[in-house]
């Protein structure tokens, strides 16, 4: 009976968004608002799960870097094989790889590639996000992931969003939002705040900058200002 009982709870828990990503999360919070559909590009494959968030009309599109990830998250995590949504990996750089996508694609394009120790810093330049902008469509966001141990990355998305004149919130999450997430930090960027229109006000803060920082470009950047 308890095998049977833990088969049941495995089986309703598996394909739900974890980690950083849960319901209360700054990309949950978008991915939960109505929609018909959402076409998703993400930057930074991970585990997949993201792709939990996927309904039957939806599409995501996974950028990442290295095959070894997809091989992995493939394997041994359910995240993408039980999702609802069209799934789709693109291996390359996942800036290099944007720009052979359309224009006015995507509802909402996550960058997920900053948790770790080594920040790829040409995916956070003032060039990078013009990019990115030229890649959604007229309602669509911009989820950044920068819950990072090591480094705080505001500044940055703060000098973009001032220097390209486009509206930018801060969403954290903490550890009593699911049982199963972590608690994280999200900035969102989009054309105008329509794009959030559906988000409770609750949880967007405002996104400070820092007197003196100079916007990422692709000729410049400093990560030794950012440390904790």
């Amino acid at each position: 009976m308890d095998k049977a009982w833990d088969a049941a709870i495995w089986a309703a828990i598996r394909n739900l968004p974890t980690s950083y990503y849960g319901p209360k999360s700054g990309v949950g919070l978008l991915l939960s608002a109505p929609r018909n559909s959402w076409n998703v590009g993400v930057v930074g494959l991970g585990a997949g799960t993201l792709a939990a968030y996927g309904k039957p009309l939806d599409a995501f599109t996974f950028y990442e870097i290295d095959p070894l990830v997809s091989q992995v998250a493939n394997s041994k995590f359910s995240f993408l094989k039980l999702s609802q949504a069209t799934v789709k990996i693109v291996t390359g750089d996942g800036r290099l790889s944007l720009e052979k996508e359309p224009p006015q694609k995507f509802d909402l394009l996550v960058i997920d590639a900053f948790s770790g120790d080594t920040i790829p810093t040409h995916l956070l330049t003032r060039e990078a996000f013009e990019l990115y902008f030229s890649k959604l469509k007229a309602d669509g966001a911009i989820a950044v992931h920068i819950s990072n141990r090591y480094v705080n990355l505001m500044p940055v998305l703060a000098e973009v969003s001032a220097t390209l004149d486009k509206p930018a919130v801060l969403v954290r999450s903490y550890l009593n939002d699911t049982s199963a997430a972590l608690p994280s930090v999200w900035v969102l960027l989009a054309n105008n705040l329509v794009a959030f229109r559906d988000m409770p006000r609750a949880s967007l803060n405002a996104l400070p900058r820092s007197p003196g920082f100079e916007v990422w470009t692709d000729d410049y950047s400093n990560i030794l200002q950012l440390l904790k």
